[in-house]
């Protein structure tokens, strides 16, 4: 059944909303009109229901709610329609200052609902292609992108007066930076967070508005320099954007909406246009068409609430720039750069739901990562997922997949991508590790001469051909990016042998757990070397034994051989997964942390 809609403001945005939510069969439609008769008339084909109030509408128990209201206005209009039960659909940007915008997206996750902002070029066609063959590596590495809009603000709406639409008044969140933040989320889109960014604003033209008409924003990324410039007095009207990689460069203009990219060596470019035929409203339909079909569950959002936050960062960070006169690093705080911030990346935690596992998902996710928590089981992917994120604040999902099972890591890193855009992350922790005690382990603790052959080779699939697969698949993806961390998770047991004398009397340590997890560190040094002119840093991480859920005995004869005298707590393994997934370890590759109390140090 599609869903009843109400819109906040019948602006032109909103009047379009109107008719491409007709055109896609949804016909509940009621709106609410603050300017009431002063409001230029309505259309035949914009006619919907009016009501007196906000209050009135929302008591109409809309599905979800269009905010189409000036930007002053967003978030606590989107705030009450979510208090109010709806979705809601904000139109760009989310709001005209970071403030309260992570506690209202927190907000709207904890009581189910979604968040899309209306980022409609994210649903150009070619400007989708442009993404595509960027992330396959069709220019190389990126190394400089420039994103450019300019337009006459005079010429936007010839029926009223400029100087008194919400674009051109402070008060209501209007300004060019702000206004054309479309260009910013496509950095966003294409590249992720900058690490630092500065900008020059000012009011450069003969408008007669008291924001800013013009800005320049350069954004700095780890081996990435990107332009924006943004501007209401440009005539004719110029939208387009340059990236140039290591392999060739692409070009993009809106104006033909052809897509060309040169790569070195080929003598003409790769050409694709829009579709014959294609409009503007084109994108406007296919993004309605997406939040209808995410709200019958039928695909992920593209436009998240994130996606708003993220694009008003960069340019809470650009205004802070111009005014301050200096580079602003990203995220304010006591310190200008902190190493271990992982905000704006993306991490692949596997095993998520296993005892370090949630440990390590849960550290990322409260550095500022957002965390894909991956296992074999949906259902506790998914309530792991939504406990993180309640304790962390943070954006964790859970999706499923067996890592050995190469379809299963193609869509699992896909998905990611998807939504995502980028893979910054990969911890591979997922492990079969037989745990004295547990009767479903017996066999695993048998002499080699008796060590059955299904356990050795489900340890190798799992130990050994599953990060395999993943490493394979998501690395790829971080060389074209240009940087990345890989975390592979090995054990004491993969650099010492095992003291057999802890498990009892005839039993042994498994042999298949013992030399997969050796395999992992020459797995680890091999990919170091072969991904490290691309950036992509690989090391191992080994962890010591865990006391939780173990034996007594067995943990008294363990903790007697560490210089500690104990056992690991699960949470003593955060701050070493952290250093190796910041920036606080970019200097490193090719190491083995060992973290083990000292086993392996006498």
């Amino acid at each position: 059944m599609p869903p009843k809609v109400l819109i906040i403001g019948l602006g032109s945005i909103g009047r379009r909303h109107v008719q491409n939510l007709r055109a896609l069969g949804v016909n509940d439609i009621f709106a609410f009109r603050s300017r009431g008769a002063a409001a230029r008339p309505l259309e035949p084909g914009e006619q919907v229901l009016t009501v007196p109030t906000l209050e009135a509408g929302l008591a109409r128990k809309p599905d979800i709610v269009f905010v189409t209201n000036p930007t002053a206005f967003h978030l606590a209009t989107a705030r009450a329609a979510v208090r109010a039960g709806a979705h809601v659909f904000i139109e760009k940007p989310i709001s005209h200052t970071p403030n309260g915008v992570e506690e209202f997206l927190s907000e709207a996750a904890a009581a189910g609902r979604h968040v899309f902002v209306g980022f409609n070029f994210r649903f150009h066609p070619t400007i989708r292609i442009a993404r595509e063959r960027l992330l396959a590596g069709a220019i190389g590495r990126p190394v400089s992108a420039r994103f450019a809009i300019g337009e006459y603000l005079p010429d936007w709406h010839p029926w009223e007066d400029y100087r008194t639409s919400y674009s051109a008044r402070a008060e209501l969140g209007g300004g060019v930076l702000l206004t054309q933040i479309h260009d910013i989320d496509l950095l966003n889109w294409f590249f992720g967070l900058p690490r630092e960014v500065t900008a020059s604003l000012g009011t450069c033209g003969e408008l007669g508005v008291d924001v800013e008409d013009v800005a320049a924003l350069i954004c700095n990324y780890e081996r990435l320099i990107a332009e924006v410039h943004l501007d209401y007095l440009e005539k004719p009207a110029r939208r387009c954007f340059t990236i140039i990689g290591t392999g060739g460069k692409m070009e993009w203009t809106q104006q033909d909406g052809t897509l060309r990219i040169w790569r070195h060596g080929a003598s003409e470019p790769e050409e694709h246009r829009a579709p014959l035929g294609f409009e503007r409203n084109d994108m406007f339909l296919a993004e309605a068409a997406h939040v209808l079909a995410v709200l019958r569950g039928e695909e992920s959002s593209l436009i998240s609430g994130d996606a708003g936050r993220d694009a008003l960062k960069i340019a809470a960070a650009a205004k802070r720039a111009s005014a301050e006169r200096r580079i602003c690093p990203l995220v304010a705080g006591e310190r200008e750069h902190n190493p271990f911030d992982l905000t704006g990346r993306v991490a692949i935690v596997t095993g998520a739901t296993g005892l370090l596992g949630r440990e390590y998902a849960d550290e990322l996710s409260r550095a500022g990562a957002t965390v894909v928590a991956t296992d074999l089981s949906q259902g506790r992917c998914v309530e792991l997922a939504a406990s993180l994120s309640a304790a962390t604040g943070g954006k964790v999902i859970g999706l499923a997949a067996d890592i050995t099972n190469s379809e299963e890591v193609d869509r699992l890193v896909a998905e990611t991508e998807r939504r995502f855009g980028r893979i910054d992350i990969l911890v591979n922790n997922a492990a079969m590790n037989p745990v004295p005690g547990l009767a479903i382990f017996e066999k695993s603790f048998a002499p080699f001469e008796e060590y059955p052959r299904e356990l050795w080779e489900r340890e190798l699939a799992v130990n050994v051909t599953g990060p395999f697969l993943l490493c394979q698949r998501v690395g790829a993806l971080m060389a074209r990016q240009g940087r990345g961390s890989i975390i592979n998770i090995s054990s004491t047991y993969g650099n010492v042998a095992p003291d057999h004398r802890i498990y009892g009397p005839g039993k042994y340590k498994s042999v298949g757990y013992a030399v997969t997890k050796s395999a992992v560190l020459n797995l680890t040094r091999y990919l170091a070397a072969y991904w490290g002119p691309k950036g992509v840093r690989v090391n191992t991480l080994t962890p010591g034994g865990v006391g939780a859920g173990q034996d007594p005995d067995f943990r008294r004869q363990y903790a007697d051989r560490t210089m500690l005298g104990r056992m690991a707590e699960k949470n003593e393994y955060r701050g070493a997964i952290l250093y190796l997934a910041s920036d606080a370890s970019s200097y490193m590759t090719g190491a083995n942390l060992i973290v083990d109390g000292g086993w392996t140090a006498w």
